[in-house]
């Protein structure tokens, strides 16, 4: 079902004898979906679609997506969407192993924990090229640029 799903919403590439997907928001949300067992009674496209989704994996579903796009060239043939998801829900919730897996449909925990600290270590490599700092006071007063001001990233 899941494949199925998968197969047409994403739009398949064949780069280097490999398969690549490009994803967008609506497809990484019927990731989620599935990955969750959202029931199918329950309407998903309501007005808090976003909060629900960025509550579950700490960004939107169009972030999510983005990140997916920008990492796959350097991925694993045999990675999923969902194990960045899984990722996106180690880092937001901080709890043991076997409440990560409750969330994410019951992985082995030892696969969960290998592929979340390998996308963890993917998105931290895209440090770098997305993460400006230098950048974050553009748009500011001038006096708002010289206070003290704490970001985590």
């Amino acid at each position: 079902m899941l494949m199925y799903v998968i197969n047409t919403i994403l739009k398949i590439i064949h780069r280097n004898s490999s398969i690549m997907f490009i994803i967008d928001s609506n497809a990484i949300e019927e990731v989620a979906k599935t990955m969750v067992s959202w029931p199918e009674e329950r309407n998903w496209n309501s007005k808090c679609k976003d909060q629900r989704f960025r509550s579950l994996f700490g960004a939107s579903s169009g972030v999510a997506a983005h990140v997916w796009n920008r990492v796959m060239p350097s991925v694993n043939k045999r990675t999923h969407p969902k194990h960045l998801l899984w990722a996106l829900v180690f880092l937001k919730v901080y709890s043991t192993e076997e409440v990560h897996c409750s969330i994410v449909g019951w992985p082995d925990v030892q696969t969960f924990r290998y592929w979340s600290w390998y996308y963890i270590a993917r998105v931290a490599a895209l440090k770098e090229e997305l993460i400006q700092l230098g950048f974050r006071f553009r748009g500011l007063e001038d006096g708002i640029a010289n206070t003290n001001c704490f970001i985590s990233v």
